[in-house]
């Protein structure tokens, strides 16, 4: 749930909670995706299933690859690479990448895979991976062409990818639902990974500042870290917090690292350390899950909520302003508030954020947050899980 460029269930919960988190969010994207099935304001959207030449297959096929390669460039500027699912179950999933600049429709590059993608990454600008439902498929040519990568075991729930170069990487997820989290380690672009013990509960995400120092975060407020590349893992929050959720992670280097995420009534919830974890500061930012999490230095940072507002610190973390992004109308008529899920942000310095709801919309600002602007134009997909946003 996070874009950037390369330096960033419910296992132990009451049932209650379980049952009111999955259903607020499930029903949050689908909303989101449903008001994103016609055709955008800003642009055209990918070709419908009926259209798409991968519409045949059913969600239990093999990815479908696109062998075509893209369109020449008609604008400078970054890509961004999205990962969601196409069928209104959230049965078939995809992903989908804009033109350079944000000119012209988006282009699915992977469709039919069993299950939704939850996280895209890309250690550089030719190789990459998402990651879903006993899923890993991955691209060595700039997502010319994507293959699939077997993770280790029969089944499971994968969340979270990162890479710190196109050899060492790191995916965290859950065996199942009610199963101990799942964390898995390749040294070799993903040809083989190998499970690395991940101490319990779901795991949502995972960030890494270098080779050997990351951390995860998931169920029951769990934070675990490491220092040797994952070959031990250790807790730096107990994991006690029954009630918590954290579900993205960032670090901009060894020692500063945020995560957000939800408590049982559903409010955001920031956790950060300036010393590489020693140490946890908690802070709550009001109604609304928080799922999305991006910093542009040591202070400069912003979250995203469940209901479309952003929040962004100019202080490391310590005070909060928030933001209300407002859609205008093309006629000049007006403009109303974006309500979607935030499903992914990114800062890049304390002008310009970058925003992905759950429903594909991408908007920007160049103000810090005060004006936005709708690019790339909407994406005819259920649900945006994760995007990433690609300089070249």
């Amino acid at each position: 749930m996070r874009l950037g460029v390369p330096v960033t269930t419910c296992s132990r919960f009451s049932v209650p909670v379980c049952r009111a988190l999955a259903a607020v969010l499930l029903l949050a994207l689908v909303a989101a995706g449903a008001a994103a099935c016609g055709n955008g304001a800003g642009g055209d959207g990918v070709g419908t299933p009926s259209s798409s030449p991968s519409a045949s297959l059913p969600p239990s096929a093999s990815p479908t690859i696109s062998p075509s390669p893209l369109p020449s460039p008609v604008a400078e500027g970054p890509r961004l690479w999205l990962a969601g699912a196409r069928s209104i179950s959230g049965g078939e999933g995809v992903v989908l990448v804009s033109q350079p600049g944000g000119a012209g429709p988006w282009e699915m590059k992977v469709s039919g895979a069993a299950g939704a993608l939850r996280s895209v990454w890309f250690a550089d600008a030719q190789h990459g991976w998402a990651v879903g439902t006993n899923t890993i498929v991955a691209t060595a040519d700039g997502g010319e062409t994507w293959t699939a990568q077997k993770p280790p075991g029969s089944y499971n729930d994968l969340y979270g990818v990162t890479f710190v170069d196109a050899q060492h990487g790191w995916i965290v997820g859950g065996a199942e639902q009610i199963a101990p989290g799942t964390i898995l380690a390749t040294s070799d672009g993903g040809r083989t990974w190998r499970t690395q013990r991940s101490k319990g509960n779901v795991l949502f995400d995972v960030a890494f500042a270098d080779k050997r120092r990351g951390w995860v975060v998931g169920t029951n407020g769990l934070i675990l870290a490491t220092e040797d590349g994952g070959r031990h893992w250790r807790t730096q929050r107990p994991g006690a917090e029954e009630n918590l959720w954290l579900s993205d992670v960032v670090c901009i280097d060894t020692e500063h690292i945020w995560a957000v995420g939800s408590d049982a009534e559903l409010r955001g919830v920031i956790v950060s350390s300036s010393d590489g974890g020693a140490h946890w500061t908690r802070r709550p930012v009001g109604p609304g899950g928080l799922l999305s999490v991006s910093f542009a230095d040591a202070s400069r940072g912003c979250v995203g909520d469940t209901d479309g507002r952003l929040f962004t610190t100019a202080d490391g973390g310590a005070t909060w302003t928030k933001h209300r992004i407002r859609y205008k109308y093309k006629d000049g008529s007006g403009s109303y508030p974006v309500d979607e899920v935030i499903s992914a942000v990114s800062m890049t310095d304390a002008s310009h954020i970058t925003v992905v709801t759950g429903g594909g919309l991408v908007y920007v600002s160049a103000d810090g947050g005060a004006t936005w602007t709708e690019r790339h134009g909407k994406c005819r997909v259920s649900a945006i899980y994760d995007a990433y946003f690609l300089s070249e």
